[in-house]
Order: structure tokens, then sequence, then C-alpha cells
């Protein structure tokens, strides 16, 4: 695919984070309200997208598919301390051939900080997620604590819920009703590079 400006990779990433987020693309409108933009100048940046093979255009106001089958990288999740999480596109990998039947529920996350290395999840790895609203206890799941996502084992013991890390140095984090507390997923794989130099 032809290198994009800028403005197109904003364009390309929050179209990505309205379909994975509602299960269809964002209107020309939407898209020109969320960069702040005329309608004429959002239109010309997916005309550009789809002149370039990121994206095609059906019939609709909301049609725009990718051409790429890849599971989306949306941005970091920490494994330490919680940090803000992003809302970035950061690429795409195919994972044909392990996706079967989940595809449409995927992603990835990159991991920042060092808390679950005993689960062999270390930093800059990525971790992929099967979005669903609840696990089961003792499964490792990205968790969002207000607007701060954190990769945890969850456990749930003498009725305490709690997030358990996998490195000693790491206390659990407890969970209460006062937290603003959303399960994103569960995690079902670490994706490690191992040749120096590459990554995503």
């Amino acid at each position: 695919m032809v290198s994009l400006t800028d403005k197109q990779h904003q364009v390309l990433s929050y179209i990505q984070k309205t379909v994975t987020k509602t299960g269809s693309s964002p209107t020309i409108r939407e898209i020109a309200s969320h960069l702040r933009t005329t309608v004429r100048s959002a239109y010309q940046h997916v005309v550009a997208l789809e002149r370039k093979g990121a994206i095609k255009r059906r019939p609709g106001h909301r049609g725009i598919e990718f051409r790429s089958r890849g599971l989306p990288i949306l941005g970091r999740i920490a494994a330490g301390t919680p940090i803000l999480a992003e809302e970035n596109l950061d690429g795409r990998l195919e994972l044909k051939d392990i996706t079967a039947g989940d595809d449409g529920k995927l992603f990835l996350l990159k991991v920042s900080g060092d808390s679950m290395i005993e689960k062999g999840v270390n930093p800059g790895d990525l971790v992929l997620i099967r979005h669903q609203p609840t696990v089961e206890s003792g499964e490792i799941a990205a968790v969002l604590i207000g607007d701060e996502a954190t990769l945890k084992i969850f456990r749930i013991k003498e009725r305490k819920v709690y997030l358990e890390p996998a490195n000693k140095k790491y206390k659990p984090i407890y969970l209460d009703k006062s937290k603003d507390v959303q399960i994103l997923g569960k995690a079902l794989m670490a994706i490690r590079f191992l040749e120096k130099g590459r990554a995503l």
C-alpha cells in the first residue's frame, strides 16, 4: 500500500475505531466532525485512501470497507501500573489460520510494562484479545479502569474481585463498586518478534 499522509492515517484510525466499536463505518460527515474539518475535505481524504488501496467504498452512507483482512492493532495496554489507553491504529496483522470464526471479535494490544512476565507476556509483545464482556476467574483479561487499561489475571476469591499480576514486585489491584470497571476481553495469546529490529 502507498504511504499515507498524517491526516489520512487519522482518518483510517478513526474509521477502524468506529468499526471496532459499532460494527459499521462512520459517515463522511462524522469523519469531518472528528477531524474538525469540512465535509468536502473529509470526502477527499476518503477518496485518497481508496485510491491508495487502504479502503474500498460501497453504496450507502456507511459503505467504507477495509481491503485488508488483518487484525487491528489498536494501541498499547499496561502490564504494570495502569496507563492511559491509546486508541490509535498502529497497524494490521494477518492471522487467518488461528482466528477462524472469531475474526470480527479480535484485536491486538501492544504491552507496556513487565507485570505479566511470569505468564510469558513481555514489554513490546502484541497480545491477541477476544472482545467479550466477562471472563472466568484465573483467565488473563484486558480491563479498563476509568480511562486506564491494564492486562492482568482476573480473580474472584471469597467474594472479592481483583486483578493479579504475574510478577512478584507488583501488588494485586482490588476492584469495588466505586471504580468504573469494564472488561475489554480475554487474552488468547502473546506474539513476540524474535528477529532483532523487527516490530510493529
